[in-house]
């Protein structure tokens, strides 16, 4: 073994693509061996980044001892692990845990991030957040809820990650240009084998983006299931998203409604957008990319492509009220029957992803 990755994030940036890369075993590489190294039941490591986020020392626990005899068993060059929840996760954190649960593989220890530029990981987070029922408010209400906990503001975080593993931390731009054949599939693996030659076999788009009208679907969705059921608990609150990505799967696979376009930031929002994170546009840029004005033109090119209003998202100005009765009827049937047993919805629903990651039929064993 020669390296172990370590792949943090960040979130929409392509993980949910690589994490199919590897979990399916897309990759050929003639001079090389890789070993995901997740559990048979998760096509990510998901799990563990909650645990390290939610300080869940019993969690954390059982996730390290069995991290750890997994990559015992491993006789890989390459080590990977991949969740784009550790980017919520502080790198003292991870830290601690590697010194105490694999300190003998320190020194073999590499991060990967992928960092989208600001305006567009706006706009896609929202999507995201409105699929899985997270957040149910306006465009412009997202923007200040992401101002609380400074989620966007990339450079200090990054330059905590060195500041913690130095030189074993690399920071990737999710631009086209700059990754390998464009295509950040195929960077991450460039990155794994250091240059080596690989082959990636074809896979299907994943994560595409909503149109707004089914963004609106969803909204009214988990609005509708928010009223009528108690999410409080976690299972709940885990169930819900589940049913929300599912549910979103099967929206991106039909035709949107004519006339639907895709969400955009309009003129007032990206006006506050470049005010705020401009800055931290210009420090990425010097601090992770040699000054070269990577992000400031991104946000440069997102201000020009900036609608003068802000977009609906109510379900009305997209479908005949009919469809708000059946949309309630639905979600008051999902609601039952996930409030029964959440929990086993959560896991049917994550079976269901991890057998399609992998590439599997539903008669196969993982």
């Amino acid at each position: 073994m020669r390296k172990i990755l370590f792949h943090v994030g960040d979130m929409k940036t392509g993980s949910t693509s690589i994490q199919q890369a590897l979990a399916s075993q897309a990759w050929r590489c003639p001079s090389q061996t890789l070993d995901y190294v997740v559990a048979p039941e998760n096509p990510y490591h998901h799990s563990l980044a909650m645990a390290f986020a939610l300080e869940d020392t019993e969690a954390i626990d059982a996730e390290m001892q069995a991290l750890s005899e997994r990559i015992a068993q491993s006789t890989a060059d390459v080590v990977v692990m991949s969740s784009e929840l550790f980017e919520e996760v502080p790198p003292e954190r991870f830290q601690a845990a590697i010194r105490r649960y694999l300190p003998q593989y320190e020194p073999l220890i590499q991060f990967l991030i992928y960092t989208r530029p600001h305006a567009s990981r706006y706009l896609s987070s929202y999507s995201q957040v409105i699929k899985l029922g997270y957040f149910l408010g306006t465009l412009t209400d997202y923007f200040e809820d992401a101002l609380e906990d400074r989620r966007f503001f990339h450079a200090d975080r990054y330059m905590r990650w060195r500041a913690v593993f130095g030189d074993a931390v690399t920071v990737r731009a999710m631009l086209r240009p700059e990754l390998f054949q464009q295509d950040v599939v195929q960077d991450f693996f460039h990155i794994a084998f250091d240059g080596a030659g690989f082959q990636v076999v074809d896979l299907p788009q994943t994560n595409e983006s909503l149109a707004l009208s089914d963004m609106a679907v969803l909204r009214d969705f988990h609005q509708r299931l928010k009223i009528n059921h108690r999410w409080g608990q976690k299972a709940m609150l885990t169930a819900r998203m589940r049913v929300g990505e599912r549910l979103s799967e099967f929206l991106m696979r039909t035709p949107p409604v004519a006339g639907s376009t895709r969400l955009a930031l309009h003129r007032e929002l990206m006006d506050r957008i470049e005010e705020t994170y401009g800055p931290d546009a210009v420090a990425l840029d010097d601090a992770f990319f040699e000054g070269r004005p990577l992000f400031q033109t991104a946000m440069e090119q997102a201000s020009q492509a900036a609608v003068d209003e802000e977009q609906s998202l109510d379900i009305l100005d997209y479908f005949a009220p009919g469809i708000l009765q059946q949309t309630q009827f639905w979600a008051d049937l999902i609601g039952d029957l996930i409030k029964r047993d959440p929990q086993h919805w959560d896991l049917f629903f994550l079976e269901i992803l991890n057998r399609e990651m992998r590439g599997l039929s539903q008669a196969d064993s993982v």
